[in-house]
Order: structure tokens, then C-alpha cells, then sequence
């Protein structure tokens, strides 16, 4: 999803460790992908 992102002039500002706690709960089912796409609505900023 980074690569994603910095390809396409985007940056994910979120640290290592809140990506791997949200990585977790979207592997283990906890999070819905509505909730994920509400999450990462604040942590998604356009580079310019």
C-alpha cells in the first residue's frame, strides 16, 4: 500500500508500530473495511 501511495504522490503518515497493530486487526478480522478506509482517511496526505 506505501508504494502505492509514494507512486502515486501520496504518503502514509502513520509509525511503524500503529501499521502493524492495523495490519493485525485487518488479518485477524477485527476491523471491517469500512472502518479501515476511515483510519486511513487520517493518516493519508497528498506530497507536493
Amino acid at each position: 500500500m506505501v508504494t502505492f501511495l509514494n507512486i502515486n504522490d501520496y504518503e502514509l503518515n502513520m509509525s511503524p508500530e500503529q501499521a502493524y497493530e492495523l495490519t493485525m486487526q485487518v488479518a485477524e478480522n477485527i476491523m471491517s473495511k469500512e472502518e479501515l478506509i476511515e483510519i486511513l482517511k487520517n493518516y493519508i496526505t497528498e506530497l507536493i
